[in-house]
Order: C-alpha cells, then sequence, then structure tokens
C-alpha cells in the first residue's frame, strides 16, 4: 500500500471504531491493527525519501548530457576554426561562428542547469513537505490512539474496581447477616 491508502486506512480504522457511550467522542481502536498500519507508514517513508533522491539524479544526468553536448559543440566548432586558418576572411568567419556557438551552447547549458535545479529544488521541497507533514499526522494519530487506549484501559479498571468492592461489600454484609442469624 502507498502512503495515501495507509492514511486512508487508519482514518477508516478510527471511524469504523465502537464508540463508547458518555466518554465525549472516545472509542475503543484494535491496537494490533492500528499499530501494524503505523509500523507499515514508517517502512513506506523511506520510499517516498527514495523516489525524491532518483529525481536528483535525474536532474544531475541532464545537467552532465547537456554539459558533454555544449562540450561537442565546442570542440567542433574549434575543429571548424582550425579547418579554415587558410585564410584570414575563412579565420575570422570562423572565430566568429566558434563564438556564437559556444555561447550558444553555454546558454543553452546554463538553461538547462538552472531548470534542472529548480525542478530538482521543488520537488525535494514538496518531497520534504510530504514527508514531514505524513509523519505529523502520523505521530498526532499514534499520540490520539495511544491516549483513547489509555483512558479506556482506565475506565474498565475503574468498574471492575467499583464492582470488586460492591461485591466484597456485599460478601461482608451477607457474613454480617449469617452471624447476626446464628445468635
Amino acid at each position: 500500500m502507498n502512503l495515501e491508502d495507509l492514511f486512508d486506512r487508519l482514518q477508516e480504522l478510527f471511524e469504523e471504531s465502537w464508540r463508547m457511550p458518555l466518554s465525549n467522542g472516545k472509542a475503543v481502536v484494535d491496537v494490533l491493527e492500528a499499530t501494524e498500519l503505523v509500523r507499515e507508514l514508517r517502512s513506506n517513508l523511506p520510499v517516498e525519501l527514495e523516489q525524491a533522491r532518483r529525481i536528483v539524479e535525474e536532474r544531475k544526468e541532464i545537467v552532465t548530457t547537456a554539459r558533454r553536448e555544449a562540450e561537442v559543440m565546442l570542440k567542433n566548432a574549434e575543429e571548424k576554426a582550425k579547418f579554415m586558418t587558410s585564410r584570414e576572411e575563412i579565420v575570422a568567419a570562423a572565430n566568429r561562428e566558434a563564438n556564437e556557438i559556444l555561447l550558444e551552447a553555454k546558454r543553452q547549458a546554463s538553461d538547462v542547469l538552472k531548470q534542472a535545479t529548480e525542478q530538482a529544488t521543488e520537488q525535494l521541497e514538496l518531497a520534504g513537505k510530504q514527508v514531514a507533514e505524513q509523519v505529523a499526522d502520523t505521530n498526532a494519530r499514534v499520540k490520539e490512539l495511544r491516549t483513547t487506549t489509555n483512558e479506556y484501559v482506565e475506565q474498565v479498571l475503574a468498574m471492575v474496581d467499583k464492582s470488586l468492592s460492591q461485591a466484597v461489600a456485599d460478601v461482608r454484609q451477607a457474613q454480617q447477616n449469617f452471624k447476626s442469624a446464628r445468635l
């Protein structure tokens, strides 16, 4: 399951849980299932981070390719300029053309590098925000689950204590009645 599916299932678990009467919205939740969902959420977070890392690597490859192409264009321009050195006019024209090609190659490489950097930065920021939101949401849900579970256990123990206290009081009363009846 992806992160969205896991969060949806955790929300469904809370929504489908049995609501305790007179408890101000508290509910009984399957702790094992909730714990398993939280464990899966935590294990899936590195997958999202790995995707962001791959995006950055792809951007680096684009930049590297653009630089190689610019170097090839520059080398071709330089070779063309050397070939045309036999006449001054041809040399001047070749130098102008080589300079233009070099400037264009540098401009293109700069544009590609700028775009790749912007895209990588955006993707990393987006992934970072998503991961932070998901971690915060998971932590809040785990805290809420723990609080609800603890409150439920305390209520059950209080009811058991009350029942046992009443049972002990009834036994003592029965003993007292029995003693009084024997006399």
